[in-house]
């Protein structure tokens, strides 16, 4: 059997990855509470001991969650307009309409760059 900070640490983790997944607090406490077997009240003193105040500790991971949903949107938006045969065409409009913001430069450059080996693989395929 494990010992009783075992059980905390391991609900503390679980309850890191529910708020990561989305939950509020007061939905996640008791799930991962019921996980080690601990009082809800009891994980949530602990907890916000460890982590800090828990609503900061999910706005944080939303923002993050939100961050990295804009990053996969404009590195997705580089490769489809890579492999349109617009090379020379107004990526930065293009992107921006795609994704709500104008392309950093290194956007930019990516874009180019894949554009251009988009354009080779092209032009060999067809010699």
């Amino acid at each position: 059997m494990k010992k009783i900070e075992e059980r905390v640490a391991d609900a503390i983790s679980e309850l890191e990855d529910l708020l990561m997944s989305g939950q509020l607090p007061e939905d996640a406490i008791p799930i991962a509470a019921k996980t080690e077997d601990l009082r809800p009240e009891v994980l949530r003193l602990r907890a916000e001991k460890a982590l800090g105040d828990l609503q900061a500790v999910k706005a944080k991971n939303d923002l993050q969650a939100k961050r990295i949903a804009e990053q996969r949107k404009a590195k997705s938006s580089i490769y489809e307009f890579a492999e349109m045969d617009k090379v020379n065409a107004d990526f930065p409009n293009w992107f921006e309409q795609k994704t709500g913001r104008l392309p950093t430069q290194a956007e930019i450059e990516e874009m180019e760059r894949l554009s251009w080996e988009a354009l080779l693989r092209k032009i060999s395929f067809e010699i």
